[in-house]
Order: structure tokens, then sequence, then C-alpha cells
């Protein structure tokens, strides 16, 4: 197996994105996110440009919590996106080099926030040109393993999970149900961008209950996302 370039892989989607958020006009940088509904795309690009800045000053001591993430966002508010952007590209490439020796956990969790607001992001305007990228592989890896730990953390049976034409199974012990998604889908209502409605809707074998609620890494949304 092919060693992961944690570094190359973030340095790819940073480019990607700040080349997407600098072709949006003014009307649609003040449109709000649906994935993420109090965010804007500068907000978006604040926060992720915020959490490189807020590593190298040490500034660690709230790390991912709600009020850490919204003082990036407050931070960056009056400054316009070319700012933002060029304050990432000065201190991005210290945290691409940093990113192999953090360990795949760490980098993984870090380039798995950067792939899924630049999703929310393009999301907003039906951007579809990122959904195969190659740091969606490792997303999806990446969720789908914290999806097992849950799993086992509340004593579910385990899961077999078929996304596209990649078959694998999350938890311990013989699976009870199976489901099939895109790999696109299955990294959205794990990132929490899918209701649990949409989530039962997918194509289930077997009973979903045992694993809706476990499904989101982080909190899942109330109402539908159609992307």
């Amino acid at each position: 197996m092919d060693e992961i370039d944690y570094g190359s892989l973030y340095r790819q989607t940073r480019e990607a994105m700040c080349s997407f958020v600098t072709g949006l006009d003014d009307g649609q940088l003040a449109v709000r996110l649906p994935a993420v509904p109090e965010w804007t795309a500068r907000d978006a690009i604040a926060h992720v440009t915020g959490i490189c800045t807020d590593i190298l000053s040490g500034n660690l001591a709230d790390v991912g919590s709600d009020a850490w993430t919204a003082a990036q966002v407050v931070a960056r508010r009056g400054a316009d996106v070319a700012s933002i952007v060029a304050e990432w590209s000065e201190v991005s490439p210290q945290i691409e080099a940093m990113a192999g020796a953090a360990g795949p956990e760490m980098a993984s969790l870090l380039i798995s926030d950067l792939v899924t607001h630049d999703l929310d992001v393009r999301g907003a305007f039906g951007d579809t040109s990122a959904r195969s990228s190659p740091a969606t592989a490792l997303v999806y890896d990446f969720y789908a393993t914290n999806l097992g730990t849950r799993l086992d953390g509340i004593g579910a049976p385990a899961l077999r999970v078929i996304a596209d034409r990649s078959e694998g199974i999350v938890g311990s012990g013989e699976p009870a149900a199976t489901v099939r998604a895109s790999r696109f889908e299955l990294i959205r209502a794990l990132s929490g961008r899918r209701s649990a409605g949409q989530i039962r809707a997918y194509d289930w074998d077997g009973d979903s209950e045992p694993y809706v609620e476990a499904f989101a890494e982080y909190p899942m949304r109330g109402t539908p996302l159609n992307e």
C-alpha cells in the first residue's frame, strides 16, 4: 500500500478551495451556506485559515470547541476574501510540512475538516467538481473508521458499507445490516450534513435503526439537505 502524502492532499484541497472562493462575486460571498446556515463562504475560509494560524501560534487551549471556531471567523470578519486567502497561503505550507509528522489520525482529521467545508461551500452553488477529489478517499476512510468506533461504543452490531464500488465492514463482529450509497453521500452523512430521514432512505438490507443515531461524526441535521 502506498504511503499517504497528507501534506500534498491538504495542499491540493486548499488550492482548489481558494480558486473556487476567489471566483465568487460579492453577492455570492454573502450567501448563507445551506450546510452551515450561520456561515457564508467567507466565514468558511476564515475558519480553515484560522485553524492553521492557531496551530502555529499555539492557540489550542479550546481546540475544536464552538468558541475556538467562532473566534477564527470573527477575527477575519472585516477582511476581504483575497486577504484571507493570502494569509492561508502564507501559513499553510508549514501545516502541510507538519501533517505527516502529526500522525495519520491528526492529519486525517485536519484534511477531513477542510474537505467537509470545501464541500459545504461548493454545495451552496451547485458545484460538484470536488466530490471525487483525491482527498475524498482519505476522508471517507477516516469517517467510516470513526463510525465503527461509535458503533462499538454503543454496543451496536457491525455494519457492512458499500460506497460506490468499495465495500467494507465497520464495527466489530458479524454485520447485521448493509447500507449502500455513493461515497460522496456517505461522507456528507457521516459529517452531519444529512438528516436521520435521509440516512434511513439509503439502500439498506436489514434494520437501519441501530445505526442511524450513531451515523454522524458531528451533530446531525434536523432537516434534509439535498445537494
